[in-house]
């Protein structure tokens, strides 16, 4: 139940993944898949789609069409 608390802790690990490796590196692409997907479980699909989007992006020029974790970023 402590859903404000994960919010937070998702965002932080995102922005260390960010300062890390960057905005178009895989690492970054999980970090924000799971802030997205949280997002997206608590219903609040305004902030999960444009997360989710670049997740897809960042994963198809990095990994390719065929890689498994593409096709999982298509699936969410």
């Amino acid at each position: 139940g402590k859903y404000d608390k994960v919010e937070e802790l998702l965002k932080k690990s995102s922005d260390i993944y960010l300062k890390k490796f960057g905005e178009n590196h895989p690492s970054y692409a999980g970090a924000i898949s799971n802030l997205g997907n949280f997002y997206r479980i608590s219903g609040k699909l305004s902030e999960a789609t444009p997360l989710l989007a670049k997740v897809i992006t960042i994963r198809k020029n990095t990994l390719g069409e065929n890689h498994a974790e593409y096709i999982a970023a298509l699936e969410n």
